[in-house]
């Protein structure tokens, strides 16, 4: 009898593992207008880039980008969020309109509408650190829970396109972000 239940934990096991990847999702809900928002932590992507900031050894290296993940729920309101936050050196404007695009590793390119941004200053690296709060819509993040991101390309009203490409892990952590967040939202797993 004891071995069986040894054999039948064993095999139960590997389950509760995969639900114990979604340990540092968060939800909370705001006293005032009881919106339930619900986030993972922010996940650095791309390489490191020098800061404008100098220390003794050279100028500081700071993460190029970082994605957060939300979901946003009240009476009126009911959708996910991505948020890009990246530094720049020189001052920027992000226009409000499709600014954001995703290129996903199925060859898909997914625009995201952005809110206008023109950044603050970060005394840490002494550079401006721009955010991209783009709506996602429930297709678009279906797509992002099936498919990886393979780079991500922000557009400043000025022109410059800036790029940011994710390494293998970033891809990963991103779309485990996404599907955990989905998963606290009751949107995942997709159920016939």
């Amino acid at each position: 009898m004891r071995n069986r239940f040894l054999l039948f934990t064993f095999f139960l096991l590997p389950c509760f593992k995969l639900s114990g990847q979604c340990t540092s999702v968060k939800i909370e809900t705001d006293a005032f207008d009881s919106t339930r928002v619900i986030y993972d932590k922010p996940i650095n992507i791309g390489g490191l880039v020098t800061s404008n900031f100098e220390v003794e050894e050279g100028n500081k290296m700071v993460e190029e980008a970082k994605l957060l993940v939300t979901y946003a729920e009240n009476d009126s309101i009911e959708s996910f969020f991505l948020t890009l936050a990246l530094m720049e050196w020189e001052y920027q404007v992000l226009e409000a309109g499709e600014n954001v695009m995703l290129l996903l590793d199925n060859g898909s390119i997914v625009k995201l509408n952005t809110v206008e941004d023109r950044g603050t200053l970060d005394k840490k690296t002494n550079m401006r650190r721009y955010e991209a709060v783009c709506v996602l819509p429930i297709d678009l993040y279906y797509a992002l829970a099936h498919f990886k991101t393979d780079k991500i390309r922000l557009q400043y009203k000025s022109g410059i396109k800036r790029t940011i490409s994710l390494f293998t892990e970033q891809q990963k952590k991103f779309q485990q972000t996404i599907r955990c967040v989905g998963e606290a939202a009751g949107v995942m797993p997709v159920k016939p």
